[in-house]
């Protein structure tokens, strides 16, 4: 989002302004721009790694006032746009294609939500989604193995996430990994999706476009579609660090950073772990809030564990 411009007959804010992007690099030195903006996204990744909102808030004000910055000697030439200077600088500064980006660089990258791979294509800082003081871009999901369920039947789908906090040592990949087993979890009920995504065309188009796709052989019929999907996301590696029982997204369980607990397990390590000693655990998983020993009511099952 790009500022105001400054009232040339404010001198007072003319003088503020100027302060502000003295230490900015000449704008006709591309190179020394891009090793500029490179600087801005490692004092971003190092905010957001330990936690730092309002560093990390200040970052993105100084990305923007920089943005602005470069483009000025370009803002009367026919064809060049404000995004322009965005997306090449990003551009210059990407996460090498595969790799988990820096927190505010742009990249691909893929990580596995329960036992889903997923490959995700995030944004910039400063790029679309990065409104008000949010801290996390827009990004978007797309389907691995077209063979297995996914989070949706058309394999992509679309995130603009509010996110105004983080937690100290949380990734990029960790962030984007926890709202997408939240999504799971609250908005498709713990099941995931055949990948169809032509469902609801007509019989007869929905064969030719699966046809085209290369998803079934000219010869070949469509299979119906699906009418119910009830199968719930499994994560093969998850298990209580407790009791060593098998979990699934739409158990109730929790994360913390002395590992992963069933509900039950939780409550008994809480006793013993003043670090766990939250008032309720809402965020890493589970169909119900999970409570401790200072938190509310307990559910009726797990009274007895404080007895």
């Amino acid at each position: 989002m790009r500022r105001p411009k400054i009232d040339v007959y404010d001198m007072f804010a003319v003088l503020e302004h100027q302060q502000r992007i003295a230490h900015f690099p000449a704008a006709s030195d591309e190179a020394a721009c891009i090793r500029f903006h490179a600087d801005i996204l490692s004092r971003y990744d190092a905010a957001m790694m330990r936690a730092d909102t309002a560093a990390a808030v200040a970052v993105i004000e100084e990305c923007e006032l920089f943005l602005d910055y470069v483009y000025e000697p370009h803002a009367d030439q026919r064809g060049v746009c404000y995004a322009d200077v965005n997306d090449q600088l990003s551009k210059a500064n990407s996460a090498p294609d595969g790799t988990v980006p820096r927190w505010g660089q742009q990249g691909t990258f893929t990580i596995t939500v329960g036992s889903v791979p997923v490959r995700i294509e995030l944004d910039h800082l400063c790029g679309i989604g990065m409104f008000g003081e949010n801290l996390l871009p827009h990004f978007s999901i797309h389907i691995v193995d077209r063979h297995r369920d996914f989070l949706s039947n058309t394999g992509y789908r679309s995130f603009f996430c509010t996110m105004h906090d983080t937690e100290p040592g949380v990734t990029v990949a960790d962030a984007i990994g926890r709202i997408l087993r939240q999504y799971v979890q609250k908005e498709m009920k713990g099941k995931l999706e055949r990948y169809d995504p032509f469902k609801g065309y007509s019989p007869a188009h929905r064969r030719a476009r699966m046809i085209e796709e290369g998803m079934i052989a000219p010869d070949e019929e469509a299979e119906p579609e699906p009418t119910e999907v009830d199968k719930p996301i499994e994560d093969d590696d998850l298990a209580c660090d407790g009791c060593d029982s098998s979990l699934t997204l739409v158990d109730e369980f929790t994360e913390t950073e002395c590992g992963t607990f069933c509900a039950a397990c939780f409550l008994e390590h809480s006793r013993q772990c003043s670090g766990c000693e939250l008032d309720l655990i809402e965020e890493h998983g589970g169909t119900h809030p999970v409570p401790t020993r200072s938190g509310g009511a307990l559910l009726p099952a797990q009274e007895a564990l404080f007895t």
